[in-house]
């Protein structure tokens, strides 16, 4: 089985980088109790957790975790990209033909109102 590992740590992060302070690790176990023990280990590793090797420090402190399962469910299909493409091209054309509708109609009302 495939288990992804998301770490977060307090605050916002070590500077403006978009993510920081957050880690994703992948690792394969056969049972859940064993991924349940490898991500513990990971976090020891880290620092998260107090370990022979490293302590914790306020700017290692943990805010969450997650542990999931990867599956078919929860993997993006093949081809994924097409489609975020497509949905993104309709997004964009229904964006286009509203803020043609609302030019349109303030054209109309300024008219109108100069009587032209």
């Amino acid at each position: 089985m495939l288990f992804l590992l998301i770490i977060k740590q307090k605050g916002e992060g070590c500077d403006y980088t978009v993510g920081c302070g957050t880690r994703l690790y992948e690792f394969g176990a056969d049972t859940h109790a064993l991924a349940a023990k490898l991500a513990l280990k990971k976090l020891a590793d880290c620092g998260f957790l107090p370990s022979e090797d490293c302590g914790m420090s306020d700017d290692r402190m943990l805010d969450k975790h997650y542990l999931f399962e990867l599956n078919e469910q929860t993997m993006l299909p093949t081809g994924y990209d097409e489609e975020l493409s497509r949905l993104t091209e309709l997004d964009r054309e229904a964006t286009v033909k509203e803020q043609q509708a609302k030019d349109q109609a303030e054209f109309e009302r300024l008219r109108k109102k100069l009587g032209r």
